[in-house]
């Protein structure tokens, strides 16, 4: 029987592994460079042991960078898997493992620790033939920062160059580990220039994931261009193709050929302008929808895909993406009930709804719409999308004592009230309250009233009774003819 870790194919244990690493990743447990080195340390490490042959390529760190990226990039902020995306059946059944079954998921990670274990620098080599791989790897170690990945593989890539027995204090010194760290790195950026090159001239509208027909044609432009074959493994080639382009609906397109460089340089300048004039987030639908017309005959289809390209070109971390906007700031966050209520008060008056979605066109209409229209306890109706904050209907305290008192009188000899008598006495015993109310209309000086009396009286359907003893409205109105 084929042990299951001689396959080039990934097996569960070693996507268990994938997973952990996903997680420790996302939680902060350890930097995502470090994580990939050690995970490509462990299952390469296992074919050592075994005795096996393996190549420069053989799960090594790039691969690993591809591979975490991929499941990355299927994962949304709520730790599920997006639709269409494109990791094999293995990882997925693996990752809903992790989500559903967590026992049964621990169980086989364990396993996984045991098949492929910890391991630290020297394993991966006899311990009578230490060779210049030790320098390379504390060259290494010393150059990593946040944005290296690919240039560890040298430690794998570089052993079948100079694997010389040698004693250990022969090893090779900085200045000449240096220029092969150097050459690396250049191989490695030159394939994902060349790659983005072909993606930009060939597939101008897009590369389709996991398509047969599209894999085959990229290979053929590749070849065609540079006159040699991609010098990675079939099963890579999407990845890689995915990490230097933006992916979308599972499709991956070429920054570049998105929209056109005018284009690109007014949204830029128009989201600086807007922090700089104070706006705390911008959101993506908001923000496509402003450009709606300039998008028009180019690739940017909505919000979504904005979000995309706009982390793609976030090169210098100056933004921080949340699912629905983005910020300068590390948690920014923005209260729109908040901010709509204060806005409405600080009107002083009856504010229409399209006044309040035009004071915040930075934010989504229906968000501004739902904040307005649903804080009835602050934002009172006065009459069709029209309402004002309870803090500006004007109610002395005297006159809301005569009001309750004749509430009471009436509620203990009548059982309730309806709002057309308390409206008309008002008029008698507090006539400062429709004075000072007038704007608002008398439908927003009764639903102002029923706010403000709401701890004291049941009110419903323009009845008032007892808080305690209620009435019904069907009572209510069954009784509406008394004299």
């Amino acid at each position: 029987m084929e042990i299951p870790f001689k396959r080039v194919v990934w097996n569960e244990h070693e996507a268990a592994l994938l997973v952990d690493t996903f997680e420790k990743v996302r939680d902060g447990v350890v930097s995502r460079d470090k994580a990939i080195v050690n995970l490509s340390k462990r299952l390469r490490n296992r074919m050592v042991l075994d005795g096996i042959v393996i190549n420069e390529k053989y799960r090594n760190v790039a691969g690993m960078d591809l591979q975490l990226l991929s499941l990355e990039r299927s994962v949304d902020s709520y730790g599920c898997l997006v639709e269409n995306n494109h990791l094999s059946h293995t990882f997925c059944k693996i990752y809903l493992l992790s989500r559903n079954d967590r026992e049964a998921y621990n169980a086989m990670l364990s396993d996984a620790n045991m098949l492929y274990p910890e391991i630290s620098n020297e394993v991966m080599f006899s311990n009578g033939s230490l060779n210049t791989m030790h320098s390379y790897e504390a060259y290494e170690i010393e150059q990593t920062n946040s944005f290296v990945n690919e240039e560890k593989d040298v430690e794998y890539k570089a052993s079948g160059s100079f694997m010389v027995e040698s004693p250990i204090d022969n090893s090779l010194p900085k200045s000449n580990l240096a220029p092969i760290s150097h050459a690396f790195k250049t191989i490695n950026i030159n394939l994902e220039e060349n790659v983005l090159a072909i993606l930009a001239k060939n597939f101008s509208n897009g590369y389709r994931l996991n398509s047969l027909i599209a894999h085959k044609r990229f290979a053929m432009y590749y070849t065609k261009e540079y006159g040699k074959n991609m010098d990675i493994y079939d099963e890579q080639m999407d990845a890689i193709i995915s990490k230097v382009g933006i992916v979308y609906n599972g499709m991956v397109y070429a920054p570049s050929k998105m929209i056109d460089e005018t284009t690109k340089q007014s949204l830029f300048d128009y989201i600086e302008n807007q922090f700089a004039n104070g706006i705390v987030c911008i959101y993506y639908n908001v923000l496509f929808e402003h450009f709606s017309q300039q998008f028009l005959g180019q690739i940017m289809v909505d919000g979504e895909m904005l979000r995309y390209y706009l982390e793609f070109y976030n090169i210098e971390n100056k933004y921080h993406f949340d699912e629905e906007y983005f910020s300068q700031e590390m948690s920014a966050n923005i209260d729109i009930n908040q901010v709509v209520i204060d806005y409405v008060k600080a009107q002083g008056g009856c504010v229409t709804e399209d006044e309040v979605s035009a004071a915040f066109e930075y934010l989504p209409r229906e968000k501004v719409i739902e904040a307005f229209s649903s804080n009835r306890q602050k934002l009172v109706l006065s009459s069709m999308k029209t309402r004002f904050h309870i803090d500006n209907f004007q109610l002395e305290e005297i006159d809301k004592i005569v009001i309750v008192g004749f509430l009471s009188k009436e509620i203990a000899s009548m059982q309730y009230v309806t709002f057309s008598e308390l409206f008309g006495k008002i008029a008698e015993i507090a006539p400062r309250v429709i004075e000072n109310n007038i704007q608002f209309t008398q439908t927003g000086i009764r639903t102002a009233l029923s706010c403000l009396l709401s701890d004291k009286f049941h009110i419903i359907g323009g009845f008032i009774s007892d808080y305690d003893n209620s009435v019904s409205a069907y009572d209510a109105f069954i009784n509406l003819g008394r004299g």
